[in-house]
């Protein structure tokens, strides 16, 4: 301990104290002299600096300033406010979720060490490659709010064995934003401590954890739980990056239930209801969802009737058989699975005459629906109505004659535009399916022969829709098809496909990796003829499985570009340094794996419009990707400006400086 300081004047101000000598190491910090009475007292004599380790010094005592001296600066401890009072061996911040995911604490990047219990684990190949853990009761536990982070394996440092929920781990990795999810990852340490029960679940109002909700942000990363909720849309859009079949379902107030750990079976439909339903809440794609782990966390309740569908299914007079409409059978509905002894249904025809329809039909255990046979007499409309447990709902059925033709075809490309020899199916759609023995469609084109594929098709007895394949014979224009039922000439549609030798927007620049720190990825668009740019979105796609990583809906820039225009979709330090008038929209970064790769997609019918990977082959290779990569000062530019050949590896070349916005710079 340092000697105690002497008294100053009453009054006066204290003469500053002595530095004092350096602390040994592990001692505790001296503490600074008592200042006199009134007067400030001397600096405190900085205590030595507190000496490393030990109690951290207490930061000497300081004098109590106002008394006697400044505290001394004391060790390494001291200050209440500091989210890192204590470094570990690794350099890592030793601290808790609660402080993690507090973002005014914790920015990303940080190497940080934590404690937690998991609570989740999403596995592939045997190997967990996301997980989750919350703070337990007991351990420093402040409530549900921050409790939960989510966390990220596919950067480790060393490979995660498997992980079980319950099981007590210290973690070293870190701090990261990953497109609004706070998470940690780059994991370069991982222990298991103990095992201990998994934190029960925050209960919760939808409304509270939806997208936007006043708990959304606190409680992701946490076990939540919802009760008495009804599922309103069972097919709902594709969030920000998604596409494909999502296996996502909406319930009450927009909350969407997701399958990253667990996907439910059997799948929900429009009205089904679950008593209680849980899961970890985890933000992607710019929308919270709910995440249930498994079936516990899944309480379907007492099964109810919902429905007769789908409405206005057809049957042709004849033998019984369940209605359809596009392949799907005319089902009872529940709004859950069955139990173990099934549900029986009465059934009703509101005209038997024209059609007659069995009077049960039993729900199997664990099934939400069964197929309802009916006997099609005499061609007319039907109303059926099943009825259970007090509820009855309708439908509606058709009957056509038992070798009644069309009367209505419709004829549309699956995609709008192709390129020259690329292959385009035709969907014919009729409405109603073919009669048995099925019936023949003949061809036309306009202009003449403009199209290779048949002239003339049978489609299949029972089919309402039914695709055909062409390839186009000119380099550009647009050419019309027209399909007629031979058997009815009158019966026929006609469709538009646009043939473009050259793609209307072109990938012509991007700078994905600069030396250090990327501070100014960029992606340049150009183009080629005159767009309506809400037509198109541009996606950022990540190399290991092909999962888009981040969406633009080109749009959001400007209204249209004209031949020769650039968009710029770019890092803000970018964007400043644009060209007057060049349209432009942000990104945060862009993924330098090995490879990765951006397209551009038209949105009306998810065709490709262009697509270049980098560092390797992938699913937007075109031809073969770039010779060379991007992994300082320049950029990867299409050379000559502008050209398109299909082949990545022709038209990209490593250009010694970036140009965003303005004509390549080619070496």
């Amino acid at each position: 301990f340092g000697g105690v300081g002497g008294f100053g004047g009453d009054g006066g101000f204290g003469g500053d104290g002595g530095v004092g000598g350096d602390g040994g190491f592990g001692g505790d910090g001296g503490f600074g002299g008592v200042g006199g009475d009134g007067g400030f007292g001397g600096v405190g004599g900085m205590a030595g600096f507190g000496g490393q380790g030990g109690d951290g010094g207490f930061g000497g005592v300081g004098g109590m300033a106002g008394q006697g001296g400044m505290g001394g600066v004391g060790g390494e401890g001291g200050n209440p406010d500091d989210p890192c009072p204590v470094i570990d061996a690794r350099g890592a911040c030793v601290t808790t979720i609660y402080a993690i995911r507090d973002t005014g604490l914790f920015g990303p990047n940080v190497l940080v060490t934590v404690e937690g219990t998991v609570v989740a684990v999403r596995n592939a190949a045997g190997l967990p490659t996301n997980f989750t853990i919350q703070v337990p009761p007991g351990d420093g536990y402040m409530g549900h709010n921050h409790s939960g982070i989510w966390v990220y394996t596919g950067d480790a440092i060393d490979p995660v064995d498997e992980l079980i929920p319950g099981q007590r781990v210290r973690i070293t990795a870190f701090t990261n934003d990953f497109f609004g999810q706070r998470q940690l990852s780059r994991i370069q340490a991982l222990t298991r401590i103990g095992e201990g029960p998994i934190p029960p679940a925050s209960i919760v109002n939808a409304i509270e954890v939806t997208t936007g909700g006043a708990r959304a942000e606190l409680l992701e990363g946490v076990l939540v739980e919802v009760s008495d909720v009804e599922v309103f849309d069972n097919n709902p859009a594709p969030g920000e990056g998604d596409r494909g079949d999502i296996y996502e379902f909406v319930i009450d107030e927009g909350l969407r239930v997701d399958d990253f750990f667990y996907r439910i079976v059997p799948f929900p439909e429009v009205g089904s209801r679950f008593a209680h339903l849980a899961g970890v809440l985890r933000f992607a794609n710019n929308l919270s969802k709910l995440e249930p782990r498994g079936r516990g966390d899944v309480d379907w309740g007492p099964a109810g009737l919902i429905g007769l569908r789908p409405d206005g299914a057809l049957i042709r007079v004849g033998p019984e058989m369940a209605p359809t409409l596009d392949d799907e059978p005319f089902s009872v509905h529940l709004d859950g699975p069955a139990p173990a002894a099934g549900v029986p249904v009465a059934l009703f025809s509101d005209a038997p005459q024209i059609l007659t329809v069995r009077p049960q039909v039993i729900v199997p255990a664990g099934a939400t629906s069964a197929d309802v046979p009916c006997v099609g007499r005499q061609p007319g409309n039907v109303r059926i109505r099943a009825s259970y447990g007090g509820t009855d709902v309708f439908g509606n059925v058709r009957v056509l004659a038992a070798n009644g033709l069309p009367t209505r075809l419709d004829v549309a490309f699956d995609v709008v535009q192709v390129n020259p020899g690329n292959e385009a199916n035709a969907i014919l759609t009729f409405d109603i399916g073919m009669p048995p023995g099925g019936a023949f469609v003949t061809f036309s084109t306009d202009p003449p022969r403009a199209l290779a594929g048949p002239a003339q098709v049978q489609v299949p007895p029972g089919e309402r829709v039914f695709s055909v394949p062409f390839t186009p014979l000119i380099p550009d224009g647009d050419i019309t098809l027209t399909a007629s039922l031979v058997a009815n000439p009158a019966v026929r549609g006609s469709g538009l496909l646009r043939v473009r030798s050259r793609a209307e927007l072109l990938i012509n620049e991007i700078d994905y990796d600069q030396a250090g720190a990327d501070t100014i990825d960029f992606v340049e668009v150009l183009a080629t003829d005159r767009v309506a740019l809400a037509d198109y979105r541009l996606e950022l796609v990540n190399g290991n499985g092909d999962a888009v990583y981040a969406t633009f809906n080109l749009g959001d820039a400007a209204l249209q570009l004209d031949p020769g225009d650039y968009l710029v979709i770019g890092t803000a330090v970018l964007i400043g340094a644009l060209p007057p008038g060049v349209a432009s929209m942000a990104l945060e970064a862009i993924q330098n794996g090995s490879p990765d790769g951006v397209r551009i997609v038209r949105n009306i019918d998810g065709g490709i419009v262009d697509q270049m990977s980098y560092e390797g082959a992938m699913s937007t290779t075109e031809g073969a990707p770039p010779a060379v990569d991007d992994i300082g000062p320049g950029s990867l530019s299409r050379c000559p400006n502008g050209q398109d050949t299909n082949n990545n590896s022709a038209d990209f070349a490593l250009a010694p400086n970036p140009t965003a916005g303005r004509q390549n710079a080619c070496p």
